[in-house]
């Protein structure tokens, strides 16, 4: 399963499951596929994005996105685990 790590301004930091409906939030809000704006476009604001989502679902954030993104250094993007490819295969596959 893919995640997100988001490393917030205080040196704290949360790992995330990329889940099936923070995707289907994601294209719904964008009107595009998931995996193909990820492997295409490399947006860091798109994984921002969901990491907010998945902080917000979770209860870990009453914050609206562009205050959250004030409280955050990075959010990283690991996708290791997804069908055993490396973050580098699945950007160029």
């Amino acid at each position: 399963m893919w995640q997100v790590e988001v490393i917030y301004l205080d040196g704290s930091a949360k790992k995330y499951d990329i889940s099936a409906a923070s995707k289907a939030a994601f294209e719904s809000n964008f009107q595009c596929g998931f995996v193909k704006r990820i492997a295409e476009e490399q947006r860091e604001s798109d994984l921002y994005w969901v990491a907010h989502f998945l902080a917000k679902a979770k209860g870990e954030t009453p914050l609206d996105f562009d205050k959250w993104l004030e409280t955050i250094e990075d959010v990283n993007f690991d996708a290791n685990a997804k069908n055993g490819l490396t973050v580098t295969e699945s950007f160029t596959k």
